[in-house]
């Protein structure tokens, strides 16, 4: 059994958390991951540690390599699935409602995409499902290509990028949640508002419905020349990815 510091939460939701402090390595000096309270036990089994900067998977610090929500997902299960998505894209978050057995497909599906490319100065929106790309008629306007590729994964898709779960930017709005400061509404909300100047954000995925419900304003754009979404005093492009 390890010797860890482990941290005690209780979320707004009833859910207990783990804030699992992991051994410090050259890349990682300060590592921690989530997990859930029943998942105590797997916790304490091994030594746990990051060792990725572009995939900080977490996983045992001995001969073979375990990584943590694989090893959750068996448990689980009873056995491992063949791809596992963390749905707010953040691998050391391992709690339940973070943790989706999926497709290879499905896997591919869940990562934010642009969804459209430029030809000849025109926009074609297009997805790729199952190794096939499906795509629209061009259009002249990136606002148009937005809108037509989020229908495209609407038509074509049944396991969707959430960008409402997103946390990628936004450790800081996770900790909130898990450590049982913030709801997961409001967790939604900040992370929505950081983003709510670029109307870019509200066109490709289609967050209309959000903004009325909570009262967010409608963010202005132009249009330039070339069919860009631009912000409409400064003139720079409004695409983020």
């Amino acid at each position: 059994m390890s010797v860890l510091n482990i941290e005690r939460y209780r979320q707004k939701n009833g859910d207990d958390i783990l804030k699992v402090i992991l051994k410090p390595t050259k890349n990682f000096p300060d590592g921690y991951f989530y997990a859930d309270a029943c998942d105590e036990e797997l916790v304490r089994s091994y030594t746990w540690c990051l060792k990725s900067q572009k995939k900080p998977y977490v996983v045992a610090d001995s001969y073979q390599t375990l990584r943590f929500h694989r090893e959750k997902k068996h448990n689980l299960l009873g056995y491992y699935p063949d791809y596992i998505n963390h749905v707010n894209g953040i691998e050391f978050d391992n709690v339940n409602q973070n943790l989706d057995k999926v497709s290879q497909q499905q896997n591919i599906w869940c990562a934010p995409s642009k969804g459209y490319w430029i030809i000849r100065k025109s926009f074609q929106p297009e997805i790729a499902v199952n190794s096939q790309h499906i795509h629209a008629k061009c259009t002249r306007t990136e606002v148009e290509a937005c809108q037509i590729a989020y229908q495209l994964e609407v038509d074509h898709e049944d396991y969707m990028y959430s960008f409402l779960k997103d946390r990628r930017k936004d450790i800081d709005i996770l900790d909130l949640e898990r450590t049982g400061q913030i709801s997961e509404d409001e967790a939604v909300y900040r992370h929505v508002l950081r983003y709510a100047d670029n109307a870019w954000y509200l066109y490709r995925y289609n967050l209309f419905e959000y903004y009325k419900d909570n009262n967010i304003p409608i963010p202005v754009y132009a249009i330039d020349d070339e069919g860009f979404m631009t912000h409409h005093i400064t003139g720079q492009r409004l695409y983020p990815l």
